[in-house]
């Protein structure tokens, strides 16, 4: 239980930074995100993980038998956006704000667009000291 709590504040801190990084920029234009499919997406889009869906196996006594079941679910915490890197239908590669990459597979998760301008706010609000440290170290 304490671990999820930690988990939660520094959810909230971050998005107190993200907060504050887009208040700063006197912008009054309201963004809204858009869904994607995959054959939308390209490469240095900024997006979100809107949800997720799962298949389990159902099992139930009668005419039915076994079934698969698919659960859509919303993420417990809202992550900061990734960036796409490469895309390679229905798999992408995305970096995340700490620098890190990740696969994506499109056919278990819906994906948003989020505005270029609010995903380098998020990257430059969220990004850890340490990846900004290994960057300059490998622009030398």
């Amino acid at each position: 239980m304490n671990v999820m709590l930690l988990r939660s504040a520094n959810a909230v801190a971050r998005a107190m930074k993200l907060c504050d990084a887009m208040n700063r920029n006197k912008d009054k234009k309201v963004r809204v995100v858009r869904q994607v499919r995959a054959d939308d997406v390209c490469v240095g889009d900024y997006v979100v993980v809107m949800h997720e869906s799962y298949d389990f196996m159902a099992c139930g006594f009668g005419a039915d038998g076994v079934r698969v079941q698919r659960v859509t679910v919303l993420p417990n915490c809202t992550e900061a956006p990734v960036r796409i890197e490469s895309v390679c239908v229905p798999f992408l590669m995305v970096r995340s704000v700490g620098g890190k990459c990740s696969m994506v597979d499109m056919r278990r998760v819906q994906l948003a667009t989020v505005s270029g301008r609010f995903g380098r706010a998020a990257f430059a609000a969220m990004g850890s000291k340490r990846s900004r440290k290994a960057k300059k170290s490998r622009k030398k």
